[in-house]
């Protein structure tokens, strides 16, 4: 038996995504805080993105690890976890939060997401990966 370790949760995003022809994608590209388990969509919206550009490169029957096209599928994907990740931190601050300016905010943020369907469509679209 070892002893108890703790890993502390925090913010991780790679440095660089693609390197020649290999690819770092999912919980290997990525760590964030384990929010309504939204480290999982990132990682299938990393996938999805690869397969469009595979798919896109495969109809103009041209080569998809043309290293324009991978360095492309990475800065997409880098904007995309980086503001998610950030997201996600500000997200489990605000509400992990015992701060009483804080507490009384959460409420009427939320209720405010529930009553604009535009914002709402918007986050869920996000969180999908639309």
């Amino acid at each position: 038996m070892s002893p108890r370790v703790a890993f502390p949760l925090r913010r991780q995003l790679v440095r660089q995504q693609v390197s020649g022809r290999v690819l770092v994608l999912g919980d290997a590209a990525h760590v964030v805080h384990p929010l309504a388990g939204q480290g999982v969509n990132l990682g299938l919206r990393d996938v999805a993105a690869l397969l469009g550009e595979v798919e896109a490169a495969r109809a103009r029957r041209a080569d998809w690890t043309a290293p324009h096209r991978l360095q492309r599928w990475a800065r997409t994907r880098r904007s995309d976890n980086t503001v998610s990740a950030y997201a996600f931190e500000s997200i489990n601050r605000i509400f992990s939060n015992a701060d009483p300016l804080a507490s009384l905010a959460r409420g009427p943020l939320l209720g405010l997401a529930g009553k604009l369907p535009p914002l709402q469509r918007a986050l869920w679209r996000h969180a999908a990966g639309r």
